[in-house]
């Protein structure tokens, strides 16, 4: 018997080691993980995993770091192995529902099932309700989405995707005033929404109330990275409300950002009209006919070609 626990007693030392040494790397891939070093973290979450098999979380966060990387390949098999350790990490489903979106193939049913399984082990889990309810609303299945994210909002009242999305979704239903109301609640906790802003334009737009629009579009113009579409969106809302040169200077930066697009050059020699230079006039709806706008070439033939 004595001979027995000399024998085992080293075993025991030694994975006590290996264990220690395995939680001082995995804690090292934290610091890099949240400095944004995701090679360092790799090695260090490697590391660890090296020093115990069983190290769920470290497995857990080298996939956050592939992911981070966009090396979704390595990422999903690294989840899926915490999982297989332990199968009761909320997280790790929610990450391989992120991933199945972000790979070559997007897989979204079983996106769907991986937020799902994540809110069968934690039903208070805000975050797997908000991309749930995302994927729901791009997939059309818009009153479960709408309740996906009441859940995410009544959850984490703080997050103002939630509101953004579900905007989104009453908007696709039409429920106007309630999608305005998410907007403006979104955009209340984060007040460089520019996203939000631009939608809550559209919305705006769709029911002619134009200077409301306008004031939306101009501050998500100055939100937004290249925005040529919101300054298109800008400009159309400006002229519906005869600010002619504040349309033609909305649509001149619209063209800049995206140079090229039929109804932009269309709209602006709309306004070209309106400011009674025919001569640029004629030259938009030339270039909106030849890339192929319709309604281009009908006006450039009637005023243009006498």
């Amino acid at each position: 018997m004595k001979k027995f626990i000399l024998l085992i007693f080293p075993v025991i030392l030694l994975s006590c080691q290996h264990k220690k040494k395995a939680e001082m790397h995995y804690r090292e891939g934290l610091t890099h993980l949240t400095a944004l070093q995701y090679d360092d973290a790799i090695e260090s979450f490697s590391q660890a995993v090296e020093f115990d098999k069983y190290h769920a979380r470290a497995f857990f966060s080298r996939g956050l770091s592939y992911s981070a990387m966009a090396n979704y390949e390595p990422a999903y098999k690294d989840l899926q192995q915490a999982l297989n350790i332990n199968p009761l990490m909320p997280e790790a489903h929610l990450e391989i529902g992120k991933i199945q979106l972000k790979r070559y193939r997007p897989n979204y049913q079983g996106a769907i099932k991986s937020y799902t399984r994540a809110l069968d082990i934690n039903q208070n889990y805000a975050e797997a309700y908000l991309h749930r309810g995302i994927l729901r609303g791009e997939m059309m299945e818009t009153e479960s989405a709408i309740i996906d994210l009441g859940k995410a909002i009544s959850l984490k009242p703080d997050q103002p995707e939630a509101y953004f999305y579900r905007a989104k979704n009453y908007e696709r239903s039409g429920k106007m005033p309630d999608a305005i109301n998410n907007l403006n609640k979104a955009i209340e906790l984060k007040n460089d929404y520019g996203e939000a802003y631009n939608l809550k334009g559209l919305i705006h737009l769709r029911l002619g109330n134009y200077r409301h629009a306008a004031a939306d579009f101009d501050q998500a113009v100055n939100l937004m990275e290249k925005p040529g579409k919101e300054y298109y969106n800008l400009g159309f809302s400006k002229s519906k409300i005869n600010d002619h040169r504040g349309a033609l200077a909305a649509y001149n930066v619209s063209l800049e950002l995206a140079p090229g697009i039929a109804i932009t050059h269309f709209e602006r020699g709309n306004t070209w009209e309106k400011l009674g230079n025919m001569k640029q006039a004629c030259s938009d709806w030339k270039k909106a006919a030849d890339i192929g706008n319709p309604f281009a070439m009908e006006k450039y033939r009637a005023a243009c070609e006498n």
